[in-house]
């Protein structure tokens, strides 16, 4: 009797032990890469803002250089201009944000570049409809 007793616990164990199996796989879900942001599965949906490249209008970026680039925090950046039509100067940083923006008139414009982390930034010049954008990098002295 002894083994009997015995025989049926182990068939409960063995049960009980399938029961439990049998919860806890059906409870496990498939997981994707991503799992942030809004929950679908792809981060495409929140980046916003990236440049992805830089393009020129017309023929107007051989007409305008940036010396020196690289550039360092101790320099001033010259932005040399083919002609003396007035332009507009904007440097943006890596986020985006417009930290330099300026109205010139004249071949050459002086940029002191101290305020400056150093990084990689564009340079977008206007004149009339067209732009030139540009690329520029401050290191460290």
């Amino acid at each position: 009797m002894d083994l009997m007793l015995k025989l049926r616990i182990s068939k409960l164990s063995a049960s009980i032990l399938l029961l439990i199996l049998f919860l806890s796989v059906s409870t496990l879900k498939a997981q994707s890469a991503y799992h942030g942001g809004k929950g679908d599965g792809y981060a495409m949906n929140e980046v916003q803002n990236v440049v992805l490249g830089v393009e020129t209008s017309s023929n107007f970026s051989h007409s305008v250089n940036l010396f020196p680039n690289p550039a360092t925090t101790n320099q001033s950046l010259e932005i040399l201009s083919s002609n003396t039509i007035s332009f507009r100067i904007d440097i943006i940083n890596i986020l985006g944000q417009v930290v330099f923006s300026q109205n010139c008139e004249g071949d050459k414009t002086l940029v002191p570049l101290y305020l400056y982390k150093p990084g990689s930034y564009i340079v977008k010049i206007y004149r009339g409809g067209n732009y030139n954008i540009q690329k520029l990098v401050i290191a460290q002295p």
